[in-house]
């Protein structure tokens, strides 16, 4: 079980976190989480006691890794799709044969290069 020294203040928080954000912002990050680039929502570690909300120590930084973790995932998923590296969706498939069908057609009509 953590003591009260173990326990932060959103505002006490707000002090020492990067970019110095509101102990407004610290509560949302709290209560409704920040959505990462995967869609998915990271949330900042806290405990309540009546209306106060209260941060563990350590929690900031878990929170800040995991939210890293899930937008390298996304970007790491991106870089594939741009070096093409994945498998191409259904979607893609389609997409290049109406390309292939479309100049397929432009090579009989006799306006393809001209």
């Amino acid at each position: 079980m953590q003591t009260n020294a173990n326990y932060l203040t959103c505002a006490q928080v707000a002090q020492t976190a990067p970019g110095r954000p509101s102990a407004n912002c610290v509560w949302r990050w709290a209560r409704r989480g920040v959505r990462a680039r995967t869609g998915q929502r990271v949330f900042l570690d806290h405990v309540r006691a009546g209306k106060r909300v209260f941060i563990p120590a350590g929690a900031l930084e878990k929170f800040m890794a995991a939210l890293a973790e899930a937008d390298r995932g996304y970007f790491a998923s991106r870089e594939m799709a741009c070096t093409g590296s994945s498998h191409p969706t259904a979607s893609e498939q389609e997409r290049r044969r109406e390309i292939e069908n479309a100049e397929a057609d432009l090579d009989r009509s006799g306006l393809r290069g001209v």
